[in-house]
């Protein structure tokens, strides 16, 4: 009884295997998964081109600040990306 447990433990999980390894498979769930997950909107396209960082306010450190905080002038931004780019996202808004 045993290797009749055994073998069916070892069948299923190669099956399993097969299944899981299977390229067709494995690329129409994969497109599948990534159409519910943009359709969620789970995760948002982001563009790295300029990217703030932190804020740095009166001696406090404020990592990945949210999009709707607001800069006051005394602020030090911690950013990533090209100066240029920076500036004028800076300058574009009031």
């Amino acid at each position: 009884m045993l290797w009749i447990n055994l073998a069916i433990i070892v069948a299923v999980v190669y099956g399993i295997y097969r299944v899981f390894t299977y390229e067709k498979f494995v690329r129409k769930m994969t497109n599948i998964l990534r159409k519910k997950i943009i359709k969620k909107e789970i995760f948002h396209k982001v563009s790295f081109e300029e990217l703030l960082l932190a804020t740095v306010r009166g001696g406090e450190t404020i990592p990945n600040p949210t999009a709707n905080m607001k800069i006051m002038l005394s602020d030090e931004l911690i950013c990533f990306g090209k100066l240029e780019n920076i500036k004028n996202r800076i300058s574009m808004n009031p």
